[in-house]
């Protein structure tokens, strides 16, 4: 699969109940569906690999399988932090930034939206300290739209809709919006959720639409979360690309500044 080091995390598909025919079929339409996942490479992105088909003796089972990431998640990293009343600091904040904007404006580009961007589901891996993404909700998407329309039971939990409560909007959810803007505002979360020590469900009240937690950064990394966050099309950024650009124009005014 990957190379001799790389470890894997397999996880039931189709259970050894289903029939060979229908397991046939769930194959196909999966490994078809999934295949841009297949071909996206990047070293911040879990891979994942096609299903893997396994005969025993009581029957065919498929199997999922993706890399399994060393490391730490940002909601573990973030846990002794709170309990000593800290939080991340802001320089630590737009160093996450830097590196995982370019991670989603490959997904993008591949025609790929996480959907799920959350602090469980970002991973600090340990071998490097680069920031890692896991668990793409579009991912679970597909998986759940074939078990629905081959009749799969017993295969795992049903999934309507993908996204952790607080880091993916409920006009999202309601439209099911799946453009770069839905990653953008999970990865702001995340980073607000992370300055603040304060659960992102604390800092946004849905009814206004408005996020709270500003406060611990500097004006000008706040105002580019809070277009990140934004739920008006015309006040997001247009691509992670776009917000990188912003973020290095910050860096070059306040270094003018000094």
């Amino acid at each position: 699969l990957g190379s001799d080091d790389t470890l894997y995390t397999i996880r039931e598909f189709v259970p050894q109940t289903v029939d060979a025919a229908t397991l046939t079929k769930a194959k196909a339409l999966f490994d078809e569906k999934a295949s841009t996942f297949y071909e996206l490479r990047h070293g911040q992105v879990s891979q994942v690999y096609p299903l893997l088909q396994v005969n025993n003796e009581t029957g065919e089972q498929l199997f999922f399988v993706q890399e399994y990431i060393e490391g730490t998640s940002y909601a573990k990293i973030l846990q002794p932090r709170q309990r000593a009343n800290a939080h991340f600091r802001e320089t630590e904040i737009s160093q996450l930034l830097y590196e995982l904007l370019p991670v989603l404006s490959h997904c993008h580009n591949s025609g790929i939206v996480h959907k799920d961007i959350c602090p469980e589901n970002v991973v600090l891996r340990q071998s490097d300290g680069a920031p890692v993404l896991i668990n793409f909700g579009s991912f679970q998407e597909i998986a759940a739209a074939v078990r629905a329309q081959l009749g799969i039971e017993g295969a795992g939990p049903v999934v309507t809709s993908v996204g952790t409560a607080g880091y993916v909007t409920p006009e999202q959810l309601a439209i099911g919006k799946v453009d770069h803007s839905r990653d953008l505002y999970g990865l702001a979360a995340t980073l607000l959720m992370l300055a603040t020590g304060k659960d992102a469900k604390v800092l946004h009240d849905p009814s206004t639409g408005t996020w709270t937690g500003f406060e611990h950064l500097t004006p000008e990394l706040g105002k580019i979360l809070k277009r990140m966050l934004s739920a008006r099309p015309n006040e997001q950024y247009s691509s992670a690309d776009a917000v990188l650009a912003a973020l290095s124009d910050m860096s070059g005014d306040m270094s003018g500044d000094t």
